[in-house]
C-alpha cells in the first residue's frame, strides 16, 4: 500500500503539468483525501469524474481511508511535501 501512495503523490505534478486545468480540482481532491473528516460521500463526489470504473474506485476508497487512520501530524507532514512539491523550482511555471 505504501508503494502506491508513493506513486499517486509522485503523480500529481506530471498530471499538473500536462493538464493545467485540473490543478484545482486535483489540490482539492488531495485536500479531501489527506483530510480525514471529510465522508466518504463527499469526497466520491469530488472524484467520481476520475473513478468511472469500479476496481479504481474501490482504490481511491482504500487510498482515503489510508490517510484517515493517520495522525495529525502525519497529514500535516503530506500537506507540507505537497506544498513543497508545487512550490520546487522544478514545478515553477506549471
Amino acid at each position: 500500500m505504501k508503494l502506491v501512495i508513493v506513486f499517486m503523490l509522485a503523480i500529481i505534478p506530471v498530471y499538473c503539468r500536462t493538464n493545467s486545468s485540473g490543478c484545482n480540482r486535483m489540490d482539492d481532491a488531495i485536500a479531501k483525501t489527506i483530510n480525514s473528516s471529510v465522508p466518504m460521500e463527499e469526497y466520491h463526489e469530488t472524484v467520481k469524474k476520475y473513478t468511472t470504473l469500479p476496481y479504481i474506485r474501490s482504490t481511491v476508497e482504500k487510498f482515503k481511508e489510508c490517510f484517515a487512520k493517520q495522525s495529525n501530524d502525519t497529514q500535516h507532514n503530506i500537506f507540507v511535501m505537497v506544498y513543497a512539491v508545487y512550490n520546487s523550482d522544478k514545478c515553477s511555471g506549471y
